[in-house]
């Protein structure tokens, strides 16, 4: 896309027919600059020349653990791939793809990845939320539905430029991690469906959610007390 004060322009990425799919559920870049994109068909690394294309199939019927894909993070060796079915990691040196090795993630959906700035990956799989180290850990499990009647799916994590580790949440609201208690503090609902679906910090401080069904809502966490 190239903007100036008179147009808009759009371009097709080059690559866009190489594609197994049309379908991009996710697009990431990570700290060597490299294009990943998920589709419902693999994973497309684009270093601006040429793209390369991993999935299972016939020929290498176990390389990912599902094709569909919802997900990155990485850590300083690997790249997270998040899917419907599991979750997989790609040395970026070797490019080879192996099975993240714990079975109760490995037997869920991975509905969102975040690396926080000490280096940990949280892993939101299907309802549940975990907190590893990159060489594969799990440091804890976390309920964070433990107050609550229900558990829903959960839709993104975000971490704030002051570390604030956030979960967005179908149905359930927004919390937030607190390290003092090593849990999660519940916020009062935002709109009528309370469905946070992706979360924003500007640069002048303020948080911006996009709600599903609710619009966009401006949020100040100073000004609301805690559920």
């Amino acid at each position: 896309i190239i903007a100036n004060e008179k147009q808009l322009v759009i371009r097709r990425m080059p690559f866009l027919e190489q594609l197994l799919s049309n379908e991009i559920t996710e697009i990431y870049q990570d700290r060597d600059g490299i294009i990943w994109l998920g589709t419902s068909e693999g994973v497309v690394r684009y270093d601006g020349y040429t793209a390369q294309t991993f999935r299972s199939d016939y020929k290498t019927p176990q390389l990912l653990t599902d094709n569909y894909i919802i997900c990155f993070t990485e850590d300083e060796e690997k790249l997270w791939i998040g899917t419907v079915n599991g979750l997989n990691l790609l040395d970026k040196n070797t490019y080879q793809i192996t099975p993240f090795p714990h079975k109760e993630i490995q037997s869920k959906s991975t509905g969102a990845l975040l690396t926080d700035h000490q280096g940990f990956i949280w892993i939101a799989s299907s309802t549940d939320l975990y907190r590893c180290t990159p060489d594969l850990s799990i440091i804890k499990p976390y309920n964070i539905y433990s107050s609550l009647p229900t558990k829903t799916a959960i839709n993104s994590l975000y971490e704030d430029r002051k570390g604030n580790i956030w979960v967005l949440t179908w149905g359930n609201g927004l919390f937030k991690y607190s390290p003092d208690t090593d849990n999660f503090i519940h916020y009062p609902p935002i709109g009528n469906q309370n469905l946070p679906f992706n979360m924003l910090e500007d640069n002048d401080g303020r948080y911006w959610i996009i709600t599903w069904g609710d619009g966009v809502w401006s949020f100040d966490p100073e000004q609301l007390s805690e559920k």
